[in-house]
């Protein structure tokens, strides 16, 4: 656990992290990092030579090598990155169900404890059983803070990583374009630059098309190409690595509510477990409802970001002519609309976005009052290791019950891959 498992590692004359230098328990706590923030601590400033170099499976040259391996041969963006993070989505979604099986773990030592004081009240003897317990408690605690830490590590590796993948072929993509810029007008009738055919220096023409493409028209294109090259890196490919990073919670959030609902239905029974079940279904619709329209909003939102661009980098290439031909009134006020526009779109995905926090706060207490009303109507009376340890529990997936219709995530997924 404390040896080392390799030497320290060079690339080029500059050290490499150390993650996979240092010894186990240095790479389960985390403490690896240390040298930087002691010199961070230091200097109060670190310098670009101060930060070692990333391992070789986290470089982006090696990333885009191995993604552009991978979409050779599936075809699909979306297959490609699940391929070639194949081991770490593994090893995210296993902590995953670990840390939902945790998550209700101390919540069950609680309830034993409950059950041993009121027990204690009737003047039973349960020194040595409390003493089991307590440090039951403090293992799970500790089992559970591990899993935690090591599935969000692992969250969080996947979004860096997944970025510089995507971003890497993007700008490979982008530099292997051919230039068309000067084609002679009374040649090509229209041009329009296709991504793969440009990734071999063709260039695609439209012959359809029966009017001549003047050279604005070529600049014109141009311009929206490198709009949507930096649309790609800035917005689209970090949607993905977004998407990856929570991509797990759908399979938590279902371990989670089938551990906690199990546990709940052996200490309350069917009957009020299954009447707060009911009212929180009643919200879901409306939860669904919204969830909807925030991805539409969000969609709405995103066209709008590229047109303000396109508009702002139309204008500041050509801003000497607007001077000359005193044009700023006109320009102001185009590009006030675009942002207007914008500034709808944001709104209403903020009001969609409020309701759903409304939801999302109000589920639980919903879920929480319904159950411990109709187990107290049922039996008459509302034992305190019931009560706290069901408050407890249902507190705990408060957050996963927000997830309950984030399938909607897909589409706004979907809707990305067919922009890259």
């Amino acid at each position: 656990m404390s040896y080392p498992r390799r030497p320290q590692v060079f690339f080029n004359g500059q050290p490499v992290d150390r993650h996979f230098t240092v010894s186990a328990f240095d790479s389960v706590t985390y403490s690896w990092p240390a040298p930087i923030l002691a010199e961070a601590k230091r200097t109060k400033d670190l310098e670009y030579k101060d930060i070692p170099v990333l391992g070789l499976q986290h470089r982006a040259g090696y990333l885009t090598n191995d993604f552009e391996e991978k979409l050779a041969k599936t075809k699909s963006m979306l297959k490609s990155v699940l391929f070639s993070h194949l081991s770490t989505f593994t090893w995210q979604h296993f902590y995953t169900v670990l840390d939902a099986m945790f998550m209700v773990a101390p919540q069950f030592v609680m309830y034993r404890l409950l059950r041993l004081l009121e027990a204690r009240d009737a003047g039973a003897d349960i020194a040595s059983a409390a003493r089991f317990w307590v440090i039951s408690l403090g293992i799970v605690i500790l089992a559970s803070a591990f899993s935690n830490n090591q599935m969000w590590f692992l969250c969080y590796q996947l979004d860096y990583t997944v970025r510089a993948q995507l971003g890497g072929m993007i700008f490979n993509k982008s530099t292997r374009r051919k230039d068309v810029k000067g084609v002679a007008a009374s040649k090509v009738k229209a041009v329009d630059i296709n991504l793969e055919q440009a990734d071999h220096g063709e260039l695609q023409v439209q012959p359809d098309t029966m009017d001549e493409a003047s050279p604005e028209d070529v600049e014109d294109q141009l311009k929206k190409t490198r709009q949507g090259v930096v649309n790609l890196i800035g917005v689209d490919a970090k949607r993905v690595s977004s998407f990856c990073t929570v991509s797990n919670m759908f399979l938590g959030a279902t371990c989670r509510l089938a551990f906690s609902f199990g546990i709940l239905g052996k200490l309350l029974g069917w009957q009020p477990l299954l009447a707060g079940i009911m009212v929180q279904l009643l919200t879901l619709p409306v939860n669904i409802y919204f969830s909807k329209k925030y991805t539409e909003g969000q969609k709405v939102l995103m066209d709008q970001r590229d047109k303000i661009l396109a508009v702002v980098n139309e204008m500041l290439g050509g801003i000497r002519q607007i001077k000359f031909a005193a044009l700023e009134p006109q320009w102001q006020n185009r590009v006030l609309k675009v942002r207007n526009d914008q500034l709808a779109a944001q709104w209403y995905c903020f009001l969609y976005d409020t309701v759903l926090v409304c939801l999302w706060v109000t589920g639980p207490v919903l879920l929480s009052a319904t159950t411990i009303g109709v187990y107290a109507l049922i039996n008459g009376s509302l034992p305190p290791s019931i009560a706290f340890t069901t408050i407890s529990i249902l507190g705990q997936i408060e957050g996963t019950l927000a997830w309950v219709s984030t399938c909607q995530l897909i589409d706004s997924l979907i809707f990305v891959d067919d922009n890259l």
